[in-house]
This record gives structure tokens, sequence and C-alpha cells, in this order.
């Protein structure tokens, strides 16, 4: 696609900034591809035909624009340099519904960042993760025995989705009876397109947490809510709308993303028997073919806040603008990757950027990775080949975290 493919009327938007040449101006809706819905990462890379960096009129939530970059470089810079581009309100679900706490530590920059994550890291590091891995796995197990025997399930109803919620009840010390209706206030918050309902689904959240709040600073456990509540930085307690801007942050930031991604790799492998076979036989592979997986099917697309007048990329950036980093597309950056929108899973020196990079680089990553390779070892040895249902439709979805609908399984009993 060539740059003049990208090109809009700049004179139908009224918030493009004088500074913004208007060649740069596109209109690219990721799911106006023919090929979205079949492989909607590959779709993004179509922006490798146009400008290094573009700027985007209304591609969020709030309808502000805003820069994109795609090329693995410029985004892995971004990242680097949390003084220059700053996370403050890079999510800013909580601002839908009037409130005012940042979701800790996602935004926060600088010192008070650093003292967050020196707090939380300890929470999600291999050897917690390890210490979580009976739990986990049980809970996988059950899902998985639940539809078994009947030789088919819909994944994504059955178990992409409440997989990941289950956990993050049992790090919360919550009743799994809740884990329906958080998936519910969930997809509102994530999915829905009336902002109404969305607010709706904030608030909700909100009082629920804040309820849950309250009564653990009556009774502290040592679960998560308990551990915020308890904590101190500089030998102060952590204020009310921090300790509510972490466990909000726990909520939301564990469960779309795994889900989306659990979706896409099935999908992959229920396509791909020969895959799906080979790592049924060697385990051993599990570990890179994940780390394949989580590059070639990223579904988070991250944006941060420009804190003073620069060139970057070779383009002029005022202070205030946003700058969107299209982390899909550099994970199939061709100048990265050898044959980028090809799956090798064991592809060597695999510095994909889906767990971002840099100061704010995934605090569960080590958790998300420990779940995906759970998920694939208890379903392996459980479930036969298995294949998608004939004539199943999938539907796909971009925005803040892309993801497919649903997926409909079946194999042999």
């Amino acid at each position: 696609m060539t740059t003049d493919a990208f090109a809009i009327e700049v004179a139908q938007y009224g918030k493009i900034p004088a500074h913004v040449p208007p060649e740069l101006v596109v209109d690219f809706k990721y799911d106006d591809d023919p090929g979205f819905a079949e492989d909607p990462q590959k779709s993004i890379t179509r922006l490798f035909n146009g400008p290094r960096v573009v700027y985007a009129p209304d591609p969020a939530y709030d309808g502000r624009g805003g820069w994109r970059v795609h090329r693995y470089e410029d985004v892995r810079a971004v990242f680097q340099d949390g003084a220059t581009f700053s996370s403050k309100n890079c999510a800013n679900f909580q601002g839908f519904v009037g409130a005012t706490w940042d979701m800790i530590p996602l935004e926060l920059d600088g010192e008070r960042h650093q003292h967050y994550r020196m707090l939380l890291n300890p929470l999600f590091a291999p050897g917690k993760v390890n210490a979580m891995e009976a739990g986990v796995r049980e809970l996988c197990i059950n899902l998985i025995e639940a539809f078994r025997a009947k030789g088919r399930c819909e994944f994504m109803e059955e178990f992409a989705r409440p997989y990941p919620i289950s956990i993050f009840l049992k790090l919360m010390d919550l009743p799994l009876e809740m884990r329906t209706t958080f998936l519910a206030w969930e997809y509102q918050v994530l999915h829905a397109k009336d902002m109404e309902v969305r607010k709706d689904g904030l608030n909700k959240i909100i009082a629920y947490l804040q309820s849950v709040i309250d009564e653990r600073r009556k009774n502290p456990g040592d679960d998560l809510v308990g551990f915020a509540i308890k904590s101190k930085i500089n030998g102060q307690p952590i204020p009310d709308d921090d300790v509510m801007g972490i466990v909000f942050m726990l909520y939301i930031g564990g469960l779309d993303t795994v889900v989306a991604t659990l979706g896409f790799m099935f999908r992959y492998l229920a396509a791909n028997p020969k895959v799906q076979n080979e790592l049924r036989a060697n385990p051993a592979l599990l570990p890179e073919a994940i780390d394949e997986m989580l590059r070639v099917f990223a579904s988070v697309t991250g944006s941060r806040l420009i804190t003073r007048d620069i060139e970057f990329a070779g383009v002029q950036m005022k202070k205030g603008d946003r700058i969107y980093v299209a982390t899909i597309a550099a994970n199939r950056d061709p100048e990265e990757f050898e044959n980028p929108n090809t799956i090798n899973l064991t592809r060597q020196a695999n510095r994909h950027l889906t767990f971002a990079a840099g100061p704010h680089r995934c605090i569960g990553s080590h958790l998300a990775r420990r779940e995906l390779k759970i998920a694939l070892e208890e379903w392996l040895a459980r479930i036969p080949e298995f294949s998608i249902e004939p004539g199943a439709v999938m539907p796909a979805h971009a925005g803040g975290v892309w993801g497919i609908e649903n997926l409909p399984l079946v194999w042999k009993v």
C-alpha cells in the first residue's frame, strides 16, 4: 500500500495540530482489511508500505489523535525512554467515569513508578509464580475436564475467558461464583460499543473492588488486596487511591490479554494438527513455541504522552502529543524478524515486544507465560487432536485488545 492509499481529507477532522504534516495524516482502520478475520495481526503490516510515522486523527476511545509508530526500533525506543514518553493516563479506563487515580504501576513515571515496581515486582517474580503453579494447574484441569468427554467446546466461552479470571479470583481471595459476573463486567468495559455501557461496567467493577478493599481493611488477609492495604512506601501506608489503582490494574491487566492470546494460539493449533502433534510429542518445545506465538499473536497497542518538543523518527513532535506504539506491527517488522509472518516454533533470539520493554515491561509476564504453558500442557495431554468446527464463523475485533469472539473446537472421544 502506498502513502496515497492511506491519505484522507484532513479538513474532515478539526483536531489535527498545525505541526502535523497533512501527508502523514491517515485514517487506518485495521479491521477494514479483507483478511482481518483470518489473520488480524498480518493486516497491520500494511503500515510498512507507508511512511515511517503516521498521524491517526481518531484512533482511541476518547477521540484524541496521535502519532503512530510501528517499526521495531521506534517502538522499542519509545518503551525505553520513560522521561520523554510518559505513561500518565496511557490506559485511563478510570477517566471514563471521572476517577483521577492512576492504574498502578502502569500509569506512573519516574521515582513514584520505581517505588511501586520495587514493591510489586516480588509478587510476580518466578519464585512466586512457581508457588502458584499447583493452584493454577488445578483450575486449568477442572475447566478442561468439564467438557473433555463431550468432544467439543466453545473454547472462548468455556476455557479462554474463565481460566484467567479464575486465577485472578484466587489471587484476590474472591469467590469463584463471581466469575460469570466479572466476565460480564470486563466485556462491557473492553468491548462494548456504547460508551454508557462501558461506563456502567466500570462503575460496577470499581464499586465491587471498593467494597472488597473496605472489607479487607477490617479483616486483612494474605491475598493481593491485603498486601496492598498493609504495605508501606517510604514508611508511609499506601494512600486509598493508590490501593484502588493497584487492585484495579490487577483486574484489568491480567484478563483480556491472556484471553486474546489463548484464542489466537488455539485457533492456530486447531488449524495445524501437525504442530499440535509435534508439541504433544515434544513438550520441551513449549517455551520457545509459546514465545513465538506471543510474538505473532500480540494483541495490545499502547500509547504514551510526549513530555517535550522532540524530533523522533524524522518527525517534529510537540509536548502534549500522544504517540501510539503499534507493538503488534513491530513484532512483524522484517528488519528485526526473518520471515516475520511465518510461525517458526524454534525461532532463536526472539526479542518480541508483546510484554513491552524498558521500565514498564509487563509486571505479570512471568505469570502470563506460566498460565499459557500450563494451558497447553494440560490441554494437549487431555484432549486428542482437535480442529475447528466445520463452517464456524469466528469474528475478530481490534481496539485496545485484539481478539476473536468465539472458537468452536471439536475432537473425537
